[in-house]
Order: C-alpha cells, then structure tokens, then sequence
C-alpha cells in the first residue's frame, strides 16, 4: 500500500499523512480511531505496540524460530536502549520523511540496512554508512542482513563511517555555526 493510497483510503491529503510521518504533526484520537476501522487493526496497538495484534505477532514469530529473538516493548520513552541490544538495525519504511532513527543508530555503533527511499539515500550512502535496499525487494534485506552477520569487516567499516558521518553532519555545533554564517550572510544584502 503506497503512502497515497493510505491517505486516500482514509481520506486525507498526502500531505497531512507526510506530515504526521515527519513528525510535523501529532495523529489525532480520530485519525488513530480512523485507521483501526478502516485497516482492521486494534486501536490499542496502534497507540503502544501492545494489545490483540502482539499475542498474534507473538505466535508468528514462535511458529518461524524467532520467538527468543523478538521483543514487544510497546511505547518506551527510552527507545535507544533497546536500539543497543541490536546486531543490525534496520529501518524499512515504505516511506519515511527523514529517518532520524538512522543518526541515532550510528551514534550507537550499529550497522545499519535501510529501504533507498524519501530522504534515506541522503543520510546513507549505500556500502559507505550503511546498506541500502529497494522498497519491495525482501530477498535484498535478508541478504544485507546476512552479508553483515558473515563479514565483520564490512560490519565494522560501516559502523566507523557511520559515526564519522554522524558526528560530521548532524553536530550541533557545526549547524549553529552554518546557521549563523547564513545569517550573517543574508543580512548583508
């Protein structure tokens, strides 16, 4: 389901849906209210990761081998402490406006295979910082997932870049410095 047909099926503008994607914008009770009637999905996991959804999910996971791999948090106000337990970290968003999650994971030390959409490619740059992948292309995940468990060289490197990159680009420091410089520039005229 493309991120138009979502808004079009709930009746909203690509925009308002971008825009709560990004963080512009908080869902509201009706929206949430909205998408459990029209997708069939329990209001109550859709606002914590927890409820009816979780004992299915649970059961999936156990039936395919993974049930000692997998942890339902549910909200958390302290996601990056969950993210250091990760092996790999993966964001695999049919869209995603930035991925902020993706800085946050160099900054843990994490490799890291993402989808090649929206503004991904902007912060990963695939074989550099991190894996890249097409949007429906499952088979591309599990061998970028793989190709890091059997090579900890590449592991490692991407880890290292992935930090360099995140300390180079997304430093405070750095961008109120570039903002004032801009400022100052633009005051000029």
């Amino acid at each position: 389901l493309s991120q138009n047909a979502f808004a079009d099926r709930l009746g909203f503008s690509t925009y308002h849906v971008k825009a709560i994607e990004m963080g512009r914008v908080s869902a509201s009770g009706a929206l949430l209210q909205q998408i459990a009637v029209t997708f069939n999905v329990s209001l109550q996991w859709l606002r914590t990761g927890n409820g009816e959804m979780e004992e299915e999910i649970r059961r999936y996971a156990q039936k395919n081998g993974l049930g000692d791999c997998l942890i339902i948090t549910g909200w958390v106000s302290n996601p990056m402490s969950y993210a250091e337990l990760f092996d790999v970290a993966t964001l695999l968003s049919r869209w995603e406006g930035f991925g902020l999650a993706l800085p946050e994971y160099m900054l843990v030390n994490k490799p890291i295979v993402a989808r090649n959409i929206d503004a991904i490619p902007y912060i990963i740059t695939d074989k550099k910082n991190g894996l890249l992948v097409n949007v429906d292309d499952v088979d591309g995940i599990v061998e970028a997932i793989k190709e890091l468990y059997s090579s900890n060289q590449l592991a490692m490197q991407l880890v290292k870049d992935g930090e360099k990159c995140v300390r180079d680009r997304f430093d405070v420091k750095r961008m109120v410095l570039e903002t004032e410089e801009m400022i100052q520039e633009l005051t000029k005229i």
